[in-house]
């Protein structure tokens, strides 16, 4: 009986570290998420605001309003850049960690 229960006590540790690793890139990706929603929402909230200071000043010039326009989204893009690289960057922190790991899937019988 005691070979049994240590088979299914490692059986059950290693489903429940699959499942904490699962449940953490499920949260790590709902993170990554919020913050492009963030980026998003910000990024309207600009467009927004000028498309209203717009309207109220007509003496502006087209140029100035196209360059303004040009810089919201040039740092919005640069945003979601570094939130792609930052998203990048934990896969592979990751996939090296599970290559790391001393019980790797690989290795398993």
């Amino acid at each position: 009986m005691g070979p049994l229960i240590a088979k299914v006590l490692e059986e059950g540790d290693r489903e429940l570290r699959k499942e904490r690793a699962a449940r953490h890139r499920a949260e790590e990706e709902l993170h990554g998420m919020n913050e492009l929603t963030d980026i998003l929402l910000h990024l309207i909230e600009k467009i927004w605001a000028f498309r209203c200071t717009n309207h109220q000043t007509p003496e502006d010039t087209s140029q100035q309003q196209r360059a303004t326009l040009e810089s919201i989204l040039d740092s919005a893009l640069a945003q979601l850049e570094l939130q792609s690289v930052q998203i990048e960057y934990e896969q592979l922190r990751r996939e090296n960690d599970q290559l790391r790991a001393p019980n790797n899937w690989q290795f398993e019988k």
